[in-house]
């Protein structure tokens, strides 16, 4: 995988050597082409996936609402759903991208491990809802 190291990730940023080498042990690096859908709105979210480099584009009810560079997430709002599961948007990779995938059960591990990750991410999550209803209006 090229591109962004997880060292240089916002998300990880202050982990030491032994915390950045379990993120990289609980997650998988993955290869995305373009075009390839990532997530789909209205189905069940079984993981979430760190943009390392290239472009996602999220839409909702088929309208784009973002566009996720290198540092973003994407899929983590199904997760941090306890009781549902069900992803709120589709996200479709704009570019070739690399991008690390979590499990449910690694994204859990990984937010429960490091409490400052689980608040960057809880961070960035709060914020997305919140535009969501703004744009509603």
């Amino acid at each position: 995988m090229s591109g962004m190291n997880i060292r240089d990730h916002e998300l990880f940023a202050g982990l030491g050597k032994k915390e950045l080498r379990e993120v990289e042990r609980l997650s998988t690096p993955i290869s995305i082409s373009a075009g390839r859908k990532v997530t789909v709105e209205g189905t069940r979210g079984r993981e979430c996936f760190v943009v390392m480099n290239g472009t996602v584009e999220v839409a909702r009810h088929g309208e784009k609402v973002a566009e996720i560079g290198p540092g973003g997430l994407v899929g983590e709002i199904a997760l941090l759903d306890t009781s549902d599961h069900t992803r709120t948007a589709t996200a479709t990779a704009l570019t070739d991208a690399d991008v690390l995938v979590f499990s449910a059960d690694e994204f859990r591990t990984l937010i429960t491990q490091h409490p400052t990750i689980a608040e960057r991410i809880e961070r960035t999550a709060v914020q997305r809802l919140i535009d969501d209803l703004s744009a509603e209006d």
